[in-house]
Formats: structure tokens, C-alpha cells, sequence
């Protein structure tokens, strides 16, 4: 998968860092339909439900202004975006899901 993609960690975008873009190599893989933005949160062990469910819609509303950018779009080119949220509680993952782009 690395070969097709190039990671940018912390690429600036709508006055933020997304943790990590993949980009389509479309010069060397023209095929590649598809880009990403992953945005990690991490949870403190003790964390509640409630933290948990309000970091988690601040992460969802922070991807989707990171989608937004002008930048980004260019560099995605033909490509459909992804925008996937991770979220860890300590070492384990709570959730993970594909957050509906804008």
C-alpha cells in the first residue's frame, strides 16, 4: 500500500494538522481511486462515556473542516476522499469508523 500512497503527517489544513493524509501516487499509479485523511484521539484510561462521545464529535467535525480545504482538494485530484476517525483508550482501540464526508 505504501507504494501507492505518499503519507503526509501533520499536513496543514483549514488552520490545523490532520495526523495523517494519504495521497495517490496518480503520477506512478493512475488507478488509485481513492484518498485519505486519518485523525487519531487518544482517551485518558478513566475517560467516561460522555468524554468519550464529546472528543469523538469534536474529532468528527474537525475532519470534516479538514476536508473542506481548498489544498486538499486539489491535491486529491480525481480521487473519492475518506475521512476515517480513529479513537484509543490507552492501548486499545474504542472505535473506529469512515465519518460522512461534506
Amino acid at each position: 500500500m505504501a507504494g501507492y500512497y505518499l503519507i503526509a503527517p501533520e499536513l496543514e489544513l483549514s488552520h490545523g494538522y490532520c495526523d495523517f493524509f494519504l495521497l495517490p501516487d496518480l503520477g506512478r499509479y493512475p488507478m488509485v481511486a481513492h484518498s485519505y485523511i486519518l485523525e487519531l484521539k487518544y482517551l485518558k484510561q478513566d475517560a467516561t462515556p460522555e468524554e468519550a462521545g464529546t472528543q469523538w464529535q469534536e474529532a468528527e467535525a474537525q475532519i470534516r473542516r479538514y476536508a473542506q480545504d481548498a489544498k486538499l482538494r486539489l491535491l486529491c485530484g480525481p480521487t473519492q476522499l475518506h475521512l476515517v476517525v480513529a479513537q484509543f483508550r490507552g492501548y486499545q482501540m474504542e472505535k473506529i469508523a469512515e465519518v460522512n464526508g461534506v
